[in-house]
């Protein structure tokens, strides 16, 4: 914590104005030929004797700019949008008689293909404050090169990525997950475990949304997280092949890049095969039973599993405007576990044991996701004019398998016991997509669209018992089938406009939902019809100087996933049982934030407070009976509300020492008075986490990371604190090879308690991952360098008049 805060007093000097200001560079960007003013241009500016970065900021809505605080001599300036051809300048010089340059009106010209320009090499920030988002680029990160999306994810601040591996934000882990603006194709936790296998070296940077406007589909009520991945395209032929070995992942991958005239083509193959391993043990008291008994568990997991992944990117350029374009995504993967537990049960006044067995398990999973995207795209002024349409279908299949035995210790006597269960899932989706982009004068634009989905998922598993090889029945004995089917019909419209220093943006998307739940197994249908409007807020201020203000609102939906809804789930734990609730509603969030950040030569400050409240909240509730069955559903509270602020600071890697770091404090106050007496709480929580990267050569990079969470209150108990630490160094070998390796908790501290109960029971749970675990990764460059072209986003993920760094 000492160098965390450390590292913030350093950025925060550095972010600060200075306190003399010999000169200053000013101007005004604009596009041509329409001379319409260009918000977002990013502007470098460098000592010309020693190339270093003396000052950086980014063009305000109104396209002005302002630099100061340059001592005299002679300076190189950069200034680099998205789609536009960049503009270099080497003449620019400030003097004692001179000390401030006005460059007047500098036109950048609209770039649709690929022109070369000249190369000058800029550090980048880690971290940039867009207009609707915050950007944090991986091109620094060790973690980028050797671990995984997860691994990526943890080094973002404003996240925070537990044990398991899920993501939250602001306390919430309703976070819709999103690749290059489209919604990842699984959810829940085949979602988790696809990030903890997808490559980092894949992604480019990770945007943070929390507050997206109406223009973005509404799920997921804490905001978006978008990974955009690498697609650098070359003129000619291009591309790039890795190799990683490790404890948990070792694999190969590969791109390559192809361009010709209209034809745009790239593709990548990336594979993994890897495990791991960790324990977890409950403690359980049933304070219903006479005399008082304990349960107690203690078990052993280890996982292995394999994963490949193949995709292809196809645009053609219809002309310098319309563009034809089409993508393919596969992924193969398969698992498989093996667990060993032990039970007992014992009274609590004796101690003596009323039940104790040895359960020993070992399943197998496999599944495939299938994607294709096709559209057009008219593109005039990016972000500004342009329309398109979009096709998505997506397809997941998968099947488990489970075999356990069970061999009873106490009582004597009694035979042992074989299960075995099987499972297969489905998920199956189609959007159609329109949005249209149309100008409002110099300043403005109007954004409209319309979004359609169906989507169908289905489940069939079976529960079977067999003693002494014969089928028999048990009262575990199940089978469960349901199909739930979900049909979303919605419209968005958004007016913003710039006046000068501010930004305004207002809209709303109306939606019509209907959702049907076949517990054909229980033969039961459930339907739930509704209607929803979310409206959303975007005001930002630039004072000049790198400082902005920004204030917005947005309401948002989370809508229950269906193994949250199904009544009739098989369990081959009889002390143990979840059973979803048909009847759960969704959840609705309404969020308020104020963003003001301060951007100077050498990093950025930015402090984040927000109100949220969430309406019909789901709580997961354990009920435990007299004869110490636990039964575990959602059910939807009265609400929730945080109240708090983020303080969150970026170094600029123009030197040796780079990085992040972020301190979270919130108030919850959590009212679920409607299912207990006992389900209100308030607590005070917070969390701080470093990320820091140290260039010890021109050739070898350092990073360390670092995120504490203390103890949280939840709606029946309480979780405990969390560390979790990595370290990893970057080799260059060369001008296109790199070596990296990365360590995972390498202080073997990730770890975590979960204290429950009510007036019925009494529980304790403990998860802790095996040791710290490393990958080593080789990576090799072909082809010639990247140009600069825009690419084309999808409708979700264009930034509201924002640059897309480089």
């Amino acid at each position: 914590m000492r160098r965390l805060l450390v590292l913030a007093a350093v950025v925060t000097v550095a972010a600060s104005p200075a306190a003399s200001r010999a000169g200053s560079i000013t101007g005004v960007f604009v596009e041509k030929p329409a001379n319409s003013p260009l918000a977002g241009v990013e502007v470098v500016v460098r000592r010309a004797a020693d190339s270093t970065v003396v000052a950086h900021a980014s063009t305000s809505a109104d396209g002005h700019i302002h630099l100061d605080g340059l001592p005299p001599g002679r300076y190189l300036l950069r200034a680099s949008l998205l789609g536009h051809v960049s503009l270099t300048r080497a003449d620019l010089v400030l003097s004692e008689q001179a000390p401030d340059l006005d460059l007047g009106t500098q036109a950048l010209a609209v770039s649709p293909i690929a022109v070369p320009g000249v190369s000058v090499s800029t550090e980048t920030a880690t971290a940039i404050v867009a207009a609707d988002r915050n950007i944090y680029l991986t091109k620094d990160m060790p973690a980028a090169t050797s671990g995984t999306a997860t691994d990526v994810l943890r080094t973002v601040p404003e996240l925070d990525v537990d044990i398991d591996g899920h993501v939250s934000l602001r306390g919430s882990s309703s976070v819709n997950i999103q690749f290059n603006g489209r919604a990842a194709p699984m959810k829940g936790d085949a979602l988790t475990t696809y990030l903890r296998q997808f490559p980092a070296s894949r992604i480019e940077r990770i945007e943070v949304i929390a507050n997206p406007s109406a223009k973005f589909d509404p799920e997921g009520t804490a905001g978006i997280v978008n990974i955009v991945l690498k697609d650098n395209v070359d003129l000619g032929l291009s591309g790039n092949v890795n190799l990683t070995t490790g404890q948990r992942y070792s694999g190969p991958g590969a791109r390559v890049a192809w361009q010709k005239g209209p034809v745009t083509l790239f593709s990548g193959v990336y594979g993994s095969r890897g495990g791991y391993e960790y324990q977890s043990g409950v403690a359980r008291r049933n304070l219903l039973a006479r005399p008082v008994n304990e349960f107690g568990s203690a078990s052993n997991y280890d996982f292995t599993s394999g994963y490949g992944a193949f995709d292809a990117s196809l645009d053609y350029a219809l002309s310098k405007r319309s563009t034809l374009y089409g993508t393919i995504n596969s992924s193969l993967n398969a698992s498989d576990n093996a667990a060993l537990t032990h039970y007992s049960t014992v009274l609590d006044s004796a101690q003596v044991a009323t039940s104790r067995y040895d359960r020993s398990s070992a399943g197998h999973y496999a599944g495939s996701t299938n994607s294709v995207t096709l559209g057009f795209q008219h593109l005039v002024s990016q972000g500004k004019d342009e329309r398109e349409i979009e096709f998505m279908q997506s397809d997941t299949d998968n099947e488990n398998r489970d075999l356990g035995f069970s061999r009873t210790l106490v009582p004597a006597g009694r035979g042992d016991q074989a299960s075995r269960q099987r499972g297969a899932y489905g998920d199956h989706e189609r959007s159609l997509q329109i949005d249209d982009t149309h100008p409002l004068g110099a300043h403005g634009k109007l954004e409209s669209g319309y979004r359609g989905s169906a989507r169908t998922t289905t489940n069939s598993s079976g529960l079977s018992f067999f003693e002494d090889g014969s089928l028999v029945s048990t009262p575990l004995s199940d089978a469960s089938d349901y199909s739930h089917r979900e049909v979303y019909h919605s419209g968005y419209l958004t007016l913003g406009s710039t006046i000068r220093r501010l930004s305004l943006q207002v809209g709303a998307r109306a939606e019509a939902a209907h959702r049907t739940f076949d517990a054909r197994s229980a033969g039961q249908r459930f339907e739930n019809e509704y209607r929803s409007l979310f409206p959303s807020a975007n005001a930002a201020w630039d004072f000049g100087r790198g400082r902005n203000l920004r204030l917005t609102y947005s309401k948002r939906i989370e809508r229950p996933p269906a193994t949250y809804l199904n009544p009739d789930v098989p369990s081959s734990d009889s002390l143990n049982r979840f059973v979803g609730n048909p009847y759960l509603q969704p959840k609705y969030t309404h969020s308020y934030s104020l963003d003001a950040s301060w951007t100077g030569g050498r990093g950025s400050l930015r402090m984040s407070p927000y109100y949220r409240e969430t309406v019909d909240n789901w709580d997961r509730v354990t009920r435990v009976d007299a004869a110490g069955v636990a039964t575990t559903t959602w059910l939807n509270a009265s609400s929730i509300r945080f109240f708090g602020t983020s303080l969150t600071a970026s170094l600029r890697q123009t030197k040796r020492l780079g990085g992040t770091m972020s301190v979270s404090v919130y108030r919850e106050h959590h009212d679920a008075g409607n299912l207990s007496g006992q389900f209100r709480r308030e607590a005070t929580n917070w969390s701080a986490n470093g990320n820091a990267v140290f260039k010890t050569t021109k050739s070898l990079d350092l990073q360390g990371y670092l995120r504490y969470s203390p103890a949280q209150t939840l709606a029946q108990g309480r979780v405990s604190a969390y560390t979790y630490s990595s370290l990893g160094l970057r080799l260059k070998l060369g001008k296109s090879a790199w070596a990296s390796l990365w360590i995972s908790n390498p202080f073997n501290v990730a770890r975590f308690v979960t204290t429950t109960g009510d007036s019925a029971y009494a529980q304790t749970s403990s998860t802790q991952w095996g040791s710290h675990w490393f990958s080593f990764t080789l990576t090799w460059t072909w082809g010639k360098p990247p140009e600069e072209k825009p690419r084309r986003q999808s409708g979700e993920q264009q930034q509201q008049d924002a640059p897309v760094p480089r």
